[in-house]
């Protein structure tokens, strides 16, 4: 049974485009490992993943030359993949070099992505006080996810003089907003990533990290806004969110 649902995943994971499952799926029925040897669905499965890693190295090649021009949603889709290392090799410095660009030119969710890497210092010089000043500049324009991550910075004094009346102003603006409405999906621009500049794992990773450092009606509202992302996220992301948020805390070990 086990073998069979494995089986089964890795076909859903294939079809959805997965070059590795398709190749994988190729391979199991060329050589009959797991499955009845079959040379049509072999051929049938590398033909697609070969055209999947033509369209790919079209789609990064578009975008790098529409980025190259100045747009700066491209800017910011190719600091998504860098990032992620989907369909480009993982590079923690030109994704930044290209969320810097995309930032420059106001755009809210790269702010917030440079803000991201400043603070834990992922493929940049870690600064705290250049993380607030991104998530500052996405705040400003109405992202609750910066909102969030602005207002735990002022709880903790991280980058900014710790001010526990600005951090609860901050949490207070992110959860009224309707979060899913700021929420940022690279599909949009690149229908077949998985990978997006602000998940719900990421939200939620930040609603959790608010809570426990806000107080009153303001914790109130911030735990109902997290209640709220969640009901559309699966047990394993919240568990993953969870997780996350242990580690940032674990990471920047903050003081209760």
């Amino acid at each position: 049974r086990g073998e069979v649902e494995a089986l089964r995943g890795m076909r859903l994971t294939a079809e959805e485009g997965s070059i590795a499952a398709q190749t994988h799926l190729a391979d199991m029925y060329t050589t009959g490992r797991g499955v009845a040897h079959d040379e049509a669905e072999a051929a049938r499965w590398s033909q697609q993943a070969a055209e999947r890693r033509e369209a790919e190295a079209e789609a990064v090649s578009w975008f790098r030359q529409t980025a190259e021009e100045g747009n700066a949603e491209a800017q910011h889709v190719l600091g998504i993949l860098y990032s992620s290392g989907r369909i480009v090799a993982r590079d923690g410095v030109a994704a930044v070099e290209w969320y810097h660009h995309a930032a420059e030119q106001g755009h809210v969710v790269a702010q917030f992505s440079l803000g991201f890497r400043y603070d834990p210092g992922e493929g940049v010089v870690r600064d705290e006080a250049e993380a607030v000043r991104w998530y500052r500049l996405a705040a400003k324009q109405g992202y609750a996810v910066a909102q969030l991550a602005l207002g735990v910075m002022y709880s903790d004094g991280r980058g900014v003089t710790a001010d526990t009346t600005e951090a609860a102003r901050w949490f207070h603006r992110a959860a009224v907003q309707d979060v899913a409405r700021t929420q940022y999906d690279s599909r949009v621009v690149y229908a077949n990533s998985r990978e997006v500049a602000q998940d719900d794992v990421t939200i939620h990773l930040w609603f959790d990290l608010a809570v426990a450092r806000s107080t009153g009606d303001i914790r109130d509202s911030v735990v109902q806004s997290r209640t709220t992302v969640a009901q559309r996220m699966t047990r394993n992301q919240i568990t993953e969110a969870r997780r996350r948020a242990r580690v940032w805390d674990a990471v920047h070990l903050r003081v209760p």
